[in-house]
Parts: C-alpha cells; structure tokens; sequence
C-alpha cells in the first residue's frame, strides 16, 4: 500500500504544471524516499521508476533531498545482489537528475567519483551468451 500510494504521490507532483504547487508538496518527498528504500530492499522497481518520472519532470521538488536519493541510487548501482535492470533504472534516475537539473547536481560533486566507476562496471559487466560464439554471420562468408 505504502509504495502505491509513494507512486500516486509522484504522479500527482509530475501533474501539477506550476512549481509553485509542486513546492507546497516538497514535505511528502521523505515519505517517498523512505517507500522507494523499503521498495527496493524488497526487489520492487515501481517506485524508482516513478522516481525516474519525477527526476525528468520535476527535478526541483527533490532539491532538499537530494543527497538522499544521490545515496539510495548510488547504494543500488553498486549493490551487485540487486538484479541488473534494477541496478540499470538506479543509473536511470542519477542521468535522468543529471540531464534535467544539472546545476542542482553540480552541488554534490563528491558523488561523480563514485557514480563513474560503477557506470564503468556496468558496462563491462556483460553476461556471456552461449550462442554469440557459435552464430554463422553472412558478411563474414563474403570475405573469400
């Protein structure tokens, strides 16, 4: 119930077009941290999609929290027992933060040299697919 209603919550904040309206729900931004955390400990990844809406629409809500939501998706990055598509909307969440307000995370530059080494393990962090290695490719028959 709490992550359904954590999810109602950025729905309504991502609607309201006037950041004067969205500032007067800034106190319910804690509760829906605090939903995306237990969410995430429970392997659930609605709420930090709704996060992902809310870090592209309404960026400026989550400015006094910001260091908190820095650290939930920073700790899921890096938590390999996490599966890589929550890992990978985690990642999601700080670009889409660093593509829509960029002088609100300039503020925080000591996570930049924790963020880029996990970004850097991601992508290297492939898993091997049987088939890539046995697959017949017709440009490569051309070659004679």
């Amino acid at each position: 119930v709490r992550y359904t209603a954590a999810r109602a919550a950025v729905a309504f904040l991502v609607d309201q077009v006037h950041e004067q309206q969205q500032k007067q729900f800034i106190d319910v931004v804690p509760g829906i941290l605090q939903a995306l955390k237990d969410s995430l400990q429970e392997q659930d990844d609605n709420v930090l999609k709704s996060m992902i809406d809310l870090s592209e629409k309404a960026p400026k809500v989550l400015r006094n929290n910001l260091e908190i939501v820095l650290n939930i998706t920073l700790q899921t990055v890096s938590n390999t027992e996490y599966e890589n598509t929550v890992r990978q909307l985690a990642l999601e969440c700080i670009v889409t933060l660093a593509e829509s307000a960029p002088a609100m995370l300039r503020k925080y530059q000591k996570f930049f040299p924790l963020i880029v080494p996990q970004m850097l393990a991601m992508m290297v962090d492939l898993e091997d697919e049987a088939d890539w290695s046995v697959s017949d490719d017709p440009e490569d028959e051309d070659c004679d």
